[in-house]
């Protein structure tokens, strides 16, 4: 019977937990990225010539964006996404802004409660149709983020 080396056998091991680990769900194994944080925000430079509508299109693509990495937090981890529309809610004096936001999720597995349905229609793929939430977006002196979301109707 021949030996195999160790450094094989390590390698073996992590491919299996590498490959293993997105299907658990848990945050418990990989909590890189499980904040409340909504991702980068739009700075004032950035934000020149944009319409309230353009920020909020890019603010909500960075967020949706945080989810797709393999290093996301397991539990809102996406394979890809949709947005549908952003549409105007409610603007204030002060440059803040409120948004509806329309959008399809698919979700990176079918195990899990990633990503649930609420708002929304499940289908087969485990796609999510017709999300909707309301985005709060804050300006301040650096420039715009996302202060909050809400679930929609």
């Amino acid at each position: 019977m021949s030996h195999i080396p160790k450094p094989v056998i390590f390698g073996a091991i992590a491919i299996i937990l590498i490959l293993f680990i997105p299907f658990l769900g848990a945050t418990t194994f990989i909590n890189l990225d499980c904040g409340s944080d909504f991702g980068a925000g739009l700075t004032t430079q950035e934000a020149t010539g944009k319409s309230q509508e353009q920020i909020a299109q890019i603010l909500t693509t960075r967020w949706l964006d945080r989810h797709r990495p393999f290093f996301s937090c397991p539990d809102s981890r996406l394979s890809d996404y949709s947005i549908t529309k952003v549409s105007p809610e409610k603007p204030d004096t002060n440059g803040n802004f409120t948004y509806g936001l329309s959008f399809d999720v698919k979700k990176p597995y079918i195990f899990g409660e990633n990503w649930v349905s609420g708002s929304g229609v499940p289908e087969d793929g485990g796609w999510i149709r017709h999300k909707y939430l309301f985005i709060s977006i804050i300006k301040d002196a650096n420039g715009y983020h996302i202060d909050h979301l809400s679930g929609g109707a």
